[in-house]
């Protein structure tokens, strides 16, 4: 039996290339390899996020095909059509009301910060101290700051009467008449001109009118207007790219697995007989890491969201639905996505305050705020968390938040994203390929599922 398996015709096969020249045609598949990364470098994250949408469809599409009992290509168009119609829904629907009540929420703020200048020019020191349990505590410290990088600008704005040249000279600007300086007529009559209406400053504006470069004036007007249409080309540009490589990845992810069926019989028939059983069970270990990390961090993001809308209704702070529908997004990314989202918490209670809590200052209200969302996000991650995501990325805490800041320099908010499910890859990857070079089953005792990923059974 044992010879039978030693001479299987793959190895018997002839003639062999050399140890040599099977080196050199590995060197050359993995310049090959990087030199096609290149190529593709400015379609990269369209295909990514093509590969990402066909796998996150893949477990509905398979669940509806089983239970339907429909065949994989009808099943697929029947889940893309579902997803279209709840694109098209949040587009139309959704998006509109979200859109407004951001812009609701922006005026809000631009009124509160207007309103927050008028109160600090008014401002004096005595404000600055507050009765704590019985105790004057001084907050000038921060107070007087902040109100001087706020109206700091303010104060070279020359002022109006300077403007109308209004401004009363000074005493030492004023020369000193002297002994030979008589006055004459014409510094003292008044003509007939200057007693019917007209007021001692209607030269200002034709002397205005003189010193005005009506040619910079027109220019500078036309260099405004430059600008603001290519800002605005520059938007409906940059909109018109983002909606074309959705479209795109949609349309390839359709594709991808339509596909599916066909190019899991190809992978399949690349693997040799012998390594059947470690390719199942690292395509496994490596779609357990990805499906769990999806599955995890939308729940875990749908849990922020919510409790985030219920603490923030019951404090007051206005815009709590968007708040919290950005709170929930921003908390997929791992560990730092809590962090960010405390931006606009903080920022929204301490310009408007609460309808709730009428009496509290802004500035204790948003460390309030903070703090309880702080907690919220704490217990969230510390006590569900674990029991939703268990040990499927099952890498330290420090390796990523440095993931964290090196895919979001890399990849921006989609890399910041997919940096740790990234990482739990590469690290599955090289235990692989360490156990084979020592000559070790890297999955010892494991034997496959005999219906894994098979999308047909």
């Amino acid at each position: 039996m044992s010879e039978s398996v030693e001479s299987t015709p793959q190895q018997s096969y002839q003639p062999q290339w050399e140890r040599s020249t099977r080196i050199m045609m590995t060197v050359f598949l993995i310049i090959a390899g990087v030199y096609a990364l290149t190529l593709i470098g400015s379609v990269v994250q369209m295909l990514i996020f093509a590969f990402l949408l066909a796998f996150i469809m893949y477990s509905p599409s398979r669940f509806l095909k089983r239970r339907m009992r429909l065949p994989w290509a009808a099943s697929v168009v029947l889940m893309y059509i579902i997803l279209v119609m709840i694109i098209l829904g949040v587009v139309l629907v959704i998006l509109p009301q979200f859109v407004n009540g951001a812009n609701r929420i922006v005026l809000e703020v631009q009124l509160a910060y207007v309103d927050l200048q008028a109160r600090l020019e008014q401002y004096q020191p005595e404000d600055g101290m507050v009765d704590l349990l019985g105790q004057q505590v001084d907050f000038n410290f921060l107070i007087q700051p902040a109100r001087d990088f706020i109206l700091g600008t303010q104060n070279d704005i020359p002022d109006i009467a300077e403007l109308n040249g209004d401004i009363p000279v000074s005493p030492e600007a004023t020369p000193e008449p002297t002994a030979d300086s008589t006055p004459t007529a014409d510094t003292t009559n008044t003509t007939p001109e200057s007693t019917t209406g007209v007021t001692s400053a209607t030269p200002l504006p034709i002397g205005l009118l003189e010193s005005v470069d009506f040619q910079q004036l027109l220019n500078g007007i036309f260099n405004a207007a430059g600008t603001v249409t290519g800002t605005v080309t520059s938007v409906i540009s940059s909109v018109t790219g983002i909606f074309s490589t959705l479209l795109l990845a949609l349309f390839i992810s359709f594709l991808i697995m339509i596909d599916l069926p066909k190019t899991q019989d190809s992978l399949e028939n690349w693997v040799p007989l012998g390594y059947r059983r470690e390719y199942v069970l690292l395509i496994s270990r490596l779609h357990r890491v990805w499906s769990g990390f999806f599955r995890g961090q939308v729940t875990i993001g749908v849990i922020i969201g919510i409790l985030t809308w219920i603490q923030l209704t019951l404090m007051g702070v206005s815009g709590a639905p968007i708040l919290a529908v950005f709170t929930g997004i921003i908390s997929l990314i791992p560990t730092l996505g809590g962090f960010i989202a405390l931006v606009p918490l903080s920022v929204v209670p301490l310009l408007q305050g609460s309808s709730v809590f009428v009496d509290m200052p802004n500035g204790l209200f948003m460390l309030l705020v903070i703090g309880i969302n702080l907690l919220i996000s704490q217990v969230i991650w510390s006590v569900v968390a674990p029991s939703i995501l268990g040990d499927i990325l099952d890498l330290p805490l420090p390796i990523i938040i440095v993931g964290v800041f090196i895919g979001a320099a890399v990849g921006g908010v989609l890399g910041a994203f997919l940096v740790a499910p990234i990482m739990s890859t590469i690290r599955i990857i090289v235990f692989y390929v360490i156990r084979k070079i020592a000559q070790q089953d890297p999955f010892p005792g494991l034997e496959p599922s005999p219906d894994f990923g098979r999308v047909l059974d």
